[in-house]
């Protein structure tokens, strides 16, 4: 997997150089599993779309 990081990074360093240096600097570390960080963030937002959803009914 490190191989294709630092291709993607090498891809995506000067339009996004910080997406670049959170794949070096987070995702590459031992122990990173993307399902974990997944779930979280998929929890975030489907918490968005749900009070989006309870202000527009409010409204």
């Amino acid at each position: 997997m490190g191989d294709v990081l630092e291709g993607f990074e090498q891809l995506i360093g000067d339009t996004y150089p910080y997406l670049a240096e959170l794949l070096h600097d987070h995702v590459q570390r031992p122990g990173y599993d993307f399902a974990d960080e997944f779930e979280i963030g998929l929890e975030v937002v489907l918490d968005g779309v749900g009070r989006l959803r309870s202000a527009g009914r409010r409204r």
